[in-house]
């Protein structure tokens, strides 16, 4: 008997043990009073292949995400369908939505929502041919649309694509070795001039609101332009005073008519349209590329956007979820496309974050 208040046995029946006989008149509900309940007579292997099973599903199910609670709280991200690439280098959005990715060998361009293919697709590859292949693009600007400017530092030069992915002119400085604009030398690469400081090198590219294209050579340490009508002007020099010489140029932005160029992964650049310099400001280190948002300049990090006013002061800091370090960034009526990579992610973004 047991003493008043404990509670009641459960007897659990197996092929060792067997089964309760005369349980007491059950209640309503089909729980014998006084008795646990009454299970069938199992095999042990199968009880623990069973349990084996229930621990499995439970350390495999997957955890459910925190919402974005505010700026600067983690902010969730979800993957592009079909954006998957290799060796993806930079992101950009053109003005009606179109989304263009930089990968090996080739730009991707995303059509926007409702537009499609004559083929019916909505995922074109802009690979350039003959002499503008496209090498290893590492920087795009989409600037109005109708026009695509792509940075190719191995290939050694600028190629500018129509909308239809055609290729209008390529573009590389009227000072190098076998140099040409307007034309290439299919013979020559940058990899040619390495060691005789002759090279080629555009990691960043910008259109201006005048038309020209703008480039960053990493090779020269500078700034060099394209008028509409392919001009070459030198517009920043290696052999500028101190403070002012580029070290390390490895990206470009434009934001309004200042040019900013992240030069290390410290340490950011201004200048104006014309190449003269206007300051230096340091950011935190380990800084992958720039973006830009109306009115301000974003510092992509691989895990964080960190946004700075033109004259360098530190804005909203948004971070990101993402499962792998990002390289770039672009932005698009409230929300950041986040390039890693091998694939493109869509960002909602705190209200502070971006200005629209």
């Amino acid at each position: 008997r047991l003493p008043p208040g404990a509670p009641a046995p459960v007897h659990v029946a197996t092929a060792h043990t067997p089964p309760v006989k005369e349980p007491a008149p059950a209640k309503a509900g089909g729980v014998p009073e006084g008795r646990g309940i009454l299970l069938p007579p199992m095999n042990p292997q199968l009880a623990a292949a069973l349990l084996a099973a229930l621990f499995a599903g439970c350390a495999s199910a997957p955890r459910p995400l925190p919402a974005l609670t505010g700026p600067g709280a983690d902010t969730l991200a979800r993957p592009v369908p079909d954006g998957a690439f290799a060796d993806a280098r930079a992101v950009a959005v053109d003005p009606l939505g179109a989304v263009y990715v930089a990968s090996a060998g080739a730009v991707v361009r995303f059509a926007p929502e409702g537009e499609r293919g004559a083929d019916g697709e909505r995922v074109r590859r802009i690979t350039g041919s003959d002499d503008a292949a496209l090498v290893r693009p590492a920087a795009l600007d989409a600037t109005n649309g109708l026009q695509l400017l792509v940075a190719d530092p191995e290939g050694g030069r600028v190629v500018r694509f129509g909308r239809d992915g055609l290729v209008l002119d390529v573009l590389t400085p009227d000072d190098r070795p076998g140099s040409r604009t307007g034309g290439f030398e299919p013979s020559r690469r940058a990899s040619d001039d390495a060691g005789r400081g002759a090279a080629f090198e555009p990691v960043g590219v910008r259109a201006d609101e005048e038309g020209n294209a703008v480039a960053l050579d990493r090779a020269g340490r500078r700034l060099v332009r394209w008028t509409p009508t392919r001009q070459f002007a030198v517009l920043t020099r290696a052999d500028a005073p101190p403070g002012e010489a580029l070290r390390d140029p490895r990206a470009l932005e434009r934001v309004g008519e200042a040019l900013f160029v992240l030069d290390g992964d410290a340490s950011v650049v201004r200048f104006d349209r014309f190449g003269t310099f206007g300051g230096r400001f340091a950011v935190p280190p380990g800084a992958a590329s720039l973006a830009a948002t109306p009115g301000a300049l974003v510092v992509v990090y691989p895990a964080a956007l960190r946004r700075f006013a033109p004259d360098g002061t530190p804005g909203s800091v948004t971070a990101l979820r993402v499962p792998a370090a990002a390289r770039a960034a672009a932005f698009d009526r409230g929300r950041a496309y986040v390039l890693t990579a091998e694939a493109l992610y869509l960002v909602p973004l705190p209200p502070d974050a971006v200005e629209e």
